[in-house]
C-alpha cells in the first residue's frame, strides 16, 4: 500500500536511510540524530511531502518530494548544527571535503529550471532489493511523487544523484527524466536531472 509519509514512520524511514544510503553521503556520516531531523522536518513542513510504501505493518520504501525545495531547506535549522558538525569533523566522521560539498548545494542547480519542485530522498528497505516487491515499492513511491507533482500543476521537476548510481539513472530514462549537468564535488560526481511535466 502507497501512503502519505507521517510521523509515525520516521523511526523505521531512518532504518532504511541509514542502512540503504551509502556511507560516504553527509547524511549518513551525519548519524542518526540528523536523518531523524531531517525526515521530521519533511512531515512537519509545508514545503516537503513524502510518500511510503507499506506491506502488512512495515515500510519497506520511501521517496520525498519538495513544493519549494528552497523554502524547506530555508526553514531547516541548519545552524543549530553547527555544533553536531564540528563533533563530527573532530572524530574524523567528517572531512574537510565532505563540508566543502555540503556547502556547495547550489552548485547542483546550476542549470536547472525547475529546481524547486524536486524530487529528494529515496530508498528501499536492503532486504527488498533485487526482488519484485522491492521494484513495486520504489516505483510506486517514485511514482506516486511525480504525481503529486503533476496534481500541482507544475511544469517540471528535478532530482540529483550520485554519477555512479546507474540502476537509478537507468529508472530516470525510462521516467522520462533528462540528464540536464554533471556536478564535479570533491572526490564524486552528480547528476542532475529534470522532467517535463506540463
Amino acid at each position: 500500500m502507497i501512503r502519505l509519509m507521517n510521523e509515525a514512520d520516521v523511526e523505521s524511514i531512518v532504518g532504511i536511510h541509514l542502512n540503504s544510503w551509502s556511507a560516504d553521503e553527509l547524511s549518513v556520516k551525519l548519524g542518526q540524530s540528523f536523518v531523524r531531523r531531517l525526515y521530521t522536518h519533511v512531515v512537519e513542513a509545508d514545503s516537503a511531502f513524502g510518500y511510503v510504501y507499506e506491506k502488512e505493518g512495515k515500510i519497506i520504501g520511501y521517496a520525498v518530494g519538495y513544493h519549494d525545495y528552497h523554502a524547506f531547506n530555508q526553514a531547516f535549522d541548519t545552524f543549530s548544527l553547527l555544533p553536531l558538525v564540528l563533533s563530527r569533523f573532530l572524530t574524523g566522521r567528517l572531512k574537510i571535503s565532505d563540508i566543502i560539498n555540503g556547502l556547495s548545494e547550489q552548485k547542483k542547480f546550476r542549470k536547472a529550471q525547475f529546481a524547486n519542485h524536486h524530487l529528494g530522498a529515496l530508498a528501499l528497505s536492503p532486504s527488498y532489493k533485487h526482488t519484485p516487491l522491492g521494484k513495486e515499492a520504489i516505483t510506486g513511491v517514485l511514482e506516486a511523487v511525480i504525481e503529486e507533482f503533476i496534481r500541482q500543476n507544475y511544469l517540471g521537476c528535478s532530482l540529483v544523484c550520485d554519477e555512479k548510481n546507474i540502476p537509478l539513472r537507468k529508472y530516470l530514462d525510462r521516467l522520462q527524466f533528462e540528464l540536464i549537468d554533471t556536478i564535479p564535488l570533491i572526490g564524486r560526481t552528480m547528476t542532475y536531472y529534470e522532467r517535463v511535466l506540463a
